[in-house]
């Protein structure tokens, strides 16, 4: 089970909002090995949940992120 990668300002990247090149990147391998990757924007705060880009939703709304992060453990 994965937890986030070190935060890096993303080479390249701007965000979908206000096109600041300022975008902060953190990585994160969920426990069924799905790879997600949170975007922050310096300039206006926007954030964002994107997926691999061969992915079918490039882009995850936060309510998605939160369900497939979800763990549901069986009770003894």
């Amino acid at each position: 089970m994965g937890i986030g990668t070190a935060m890096a300002t993303a080479a390249g990247r701007r965000c979908t909002k206000c096109g600041h090149g300022g975008v902060i990147q953190i990585s994160l391998t969920l426990h069924t090995e799905e790879h997600l990757t949170f975007q922050s924007c310096h300039k206006c705060e926007h954030k964002w949940w994107e997926a691999p880009q061969d992915s079918a939703e490039p882009v995850v709304p936060l309510a998605e992120v939160l369900n497939r992060a979800k763990v549901v453990r069986k009770s003894a």
